[in-house]
């Protein structure tokens, strides 16, 4: 084996304006009794590193913050009370942390990576043992990058929920993004029927090859919830993976049938915010049960990898960049030319 290198490049936010992200340069600090270093192969972008880096979504308190939560890489060192870990297998980093199993707390937050604690666009990282995921040999690193935002944040608006989605259900994706193909896949390997939304008949044609039952470009359908019904029979969708925010959720919960549910996974439209006076009346009159999700825990983590193992399911990678542009994967998310994942290989 290679000895380690003593420094380990990384990304630091200098501002928070979108044009802020740097290279520098530190030394790999010593490992703890049960801290793992791992060599990041790959980094998946999320929309939630987008709007950290444009000052929408308030960081911790570091001077040089490193951006992104989403790694996969080979462990290269282990501390000495390491038990599960050795030098050479292949992880995945759990966004947050702290978030071991159960439902999520306010005080484990503040162990999210990338916005609590320090990121994983860097050339090696030290992680605690519990913050790491095995992954299967059935991915590469690139598509495990993917795993730990994307992934499970699709896999815990499906299943964990308090009715999980059946294989008799119709569930209603909105976009084409991480999640949302995610939450396709997933939804198809499930046996459930899906309805996927985009301003893209291209991107839908995409949607249609991984399995979509139907499509709705909503540039030619502005009242899509009224397509939703008529595809549904007027009965509406079982679940809504929703990430419109004000633009679009009451759209959502209408097309909802009586006791449906809406995940809120994200929020990309904060403009029409008359939208949310007329919420509260909808979900009344839908019974409607809406669940916002914040990725996953370690355990939903690893039920992920399960699912995935399990149904061969691939995940779509978009385009991939090398670590020193950066700025340029960066632009290409905030442009939305992407279906799927954007990747950064570091190694």
């Amino acid at each position: 084996m290679s000895l380690l290198p003593k420094t380990s490049k990384f990304y630091y936010y200098k501002s928070f304006d979108g044009e802020g992200l740097e290279l520098d340069e530190q030394p790999i600090p010593k490992l703890g009794e049960k801290e793992v270093l791992v060599k990041i192969h790959s980094v998946s972008l999320n929309y939630r590193d987008l709007i950290t880096s444009s000052g929408q979504y308030p960081p911790g308190n570091f001077d040089k913050l490193i951006p992104g939560s989403d790694a996969s890489g080979e462990v290269a060192e282990v501390g000495g009370a390491v038990k599960d870990l050795k030098v050479g297998d292949r992880v995945t980093s759990i966004v947050v942390q702290e978030w071991l199993a159960g439902p999520i707390k306010p005080h484990l937050m503040v162990s999210s990576l990338g916005v609590g604690v320090q990121g994983v666009l860097s050339e090696y990282r030290v992680f605690p043992e519990y913050g790491l995921v095995k992954i299967p040999s059935t991915l590469s690193y690139d598509e495990a990058s993917t795993l730990g935002g994307a992934g499970v944040t699709a896999f815990n608006a499906l299943f964990e929920g308090p009715t999980p989605i059946r294989a008799d259900q119709t569930v209603l994706i909105l976009g084409t993004g991480g999640v949302s193909i995610f939450s396709l896949q997933f939804a198809k390997a499930a046996g459930a029927r899906v309805i996927i939304t985009s301003s893209s008949d291209e991107k839908l044609e995409i949607a249609r090859k991984l399995g979509a039952n139907e499509v709705i470009n909503y540039k030619k359908h502005p009242d899509w919830e009224n397509k939703v019904l008529e595809l549904t029979g007027g009965e509406g969708v079982d679940l809504v993976i929703e990430n419109g925010g004000a633009g679009t959720i009451v759209k959502s919960v209408k097309s909802l049938r009586l006791g449906g549910t809406v995940a809120v996974i994200g929020f990309l439209d904060a403009a029409n915010l008359d939208a949310e006076k007329t919420l509260t009346q909808n979900i009344l009159f839908k019974a409607a049960t809406i669940r916002g999700i914040l990725t996953g825990s370690k355990q939903t983590t690893e039920d992920t990898v399960k699912f995935i193992t399990l149904h061969k399911i691939k995940p779509l990678i978009d385009k991939i960049f090398p670590f020193s542009e950066l700025k340029a994967a960066f632009k290409y998310l905030k442009d939305q030319k992407h279906v799927g994942k954007v990747v950064i290989k570091i190694h």
